[in-house]
């Protein structure tokens, strides 16, 4: 039985090559919370703190 990976990738090659990969991040954030209301706005420094995790995420990809 061949893996999910394998038949992706063998879905997605075009002779000898790849389609690109798209990368998708989901970041949850809660902004009606009740200890915090709008913490994802919420300043850290100079930046909001949404901006801080993406980032971060960007930094591992």
């Amino acid at each position: 039985m061949e893996s999910p990976e394998k038949a992706r990738l063998a879905a997605a090659t075009t002779g000898s090559q790849l389609a690109p990969l798209r990368h998708i991040a989901v970041i949850p954030c809660r902004w009606g919370s009740s200890r915090f209301p709008g913490k994802p706005l919420a300043g850290l420094g100079d930046k909001p703190l949404l901006w801080h995790v993406y980032q971060r995420w960007v930094c591992i990809r």
